[in-house]
């Protein structure tokens, strides 16, 4: 096993479409997902994997977390408003993840085709 690798981003994601917040933490937890199956063993993490998800126009945080593939944690602000149907139409992502076994460019390469499939394409 070779030494961690600590990898952080922030992105900006423009929709072109607003996006409702319920499709906005499913879409998140998939895009989580795609970076956890990439760099997991036997559905195991050797790490962690995070992301913040901030909508600029109100200030509403998601926080999620991932150590197992068959539980993605999160937890949300206040002003998370699950039932909202109003559309956002951008997100601001920190996105940190420190695993054990990969080289930075190969994480940085899964985190970026797993933003591809489910937040940018998605």
């Amino acid at each position: 096993m070779s030494d961690a690798t600590v990898f952080s981003q922030s992105r900006q994601i423009a929709f072109s479409t607003p996006a409702a917040m319920v499709d906005l933490e499913r879409l998140l937890k998939e895009f989580l997902l795609g970076v956890g199956e990439a760099l997991s063993y036997n559905g195991i993490i050797l790490g962690h994997i995070k992301v913040m998800a901030k909508i600029p126009a109100g200030g509403e945080l998601l926080f999620l977390s991932l150590t197992r593939l068959d539980q993605v944690d999160s937890k949300a602000s206040p002003a998370w408003n699950r039932a909202e149907d109003a559309g956002v139409d951008s997100l601001e992502l920190t996105i940190n993840v420190l695993v054990f076994g990969y080289s930075r460019k190969t994480v940085e390469t899964v985190v970026n085709t797993a933003l591809q499939r489910a937040l940018i394409q998605g």
